[in-house]
C-alpha cells in the first residue's frame, strides 16, 4: 500500500469515526432535550398543560374574548371572560370536557 492509499484509508476511517461520534452525540442530545421538556411539562399546572396542548392541537390560544372565537376552555374561576363569552354565544368547554376530548 502506498502513502496515498494509506492517507485515503486513514481519512476514511477518521470520517467513519466522526460520523459515529456525531450519531452518538445527536442521540444523546435528543434524549437530554426530551428529558428536559418532560421535566418542564411535569412542573406545569394542569391549566397550563391544557393551554399548551390546545396551542399544539389548534395552533392558537387567545387570552381575550373575540367575536370569532368558537370555543372557550373555562376553569372554575373564569370570571368576566366567561360572562363575555356567554353573552356572545360562544361554546363553553369545561376542563373535564376538554380532557375527555383529548
Amino acid at each position: 500500500m502506498n502513502n496515498n492509499q494509506k492517507l485515503t484509508a486513514l481519512a476514511n476511517e477518521f470520517k467513519a469515526t466522526m460520523n459515529h461520534a456525531e450519531k452518538i452525540f445527536n442521540e444523546y442530545m435528543e434524549a437530554a432535550i426530551e428529558q428536559a421538556v418532560m421535566e418542564a411539562f411535569n412542573e406545569l399546572s394542569d391549566v397550563d398543560k391544557m393551554i399548551l396542548l390546545l396551542g399544539l392541537l389548534t395552533g392558537a390560544v387567545e387570552d381575550k374574548i373575540v367575536f370569532d372565537l368558537e370555543e372557550l376552555l373555562a376553569g372554575e374561576d373564569a370570571g368576566s371572560k366567561l360572562r363575555k363569552a356567554t353573552e356572545l354565544g360562544i361554546k363553553i368547554i369545561s376542563e373535564e370536557e376538554f380532557l375527555k376530548m383529548i
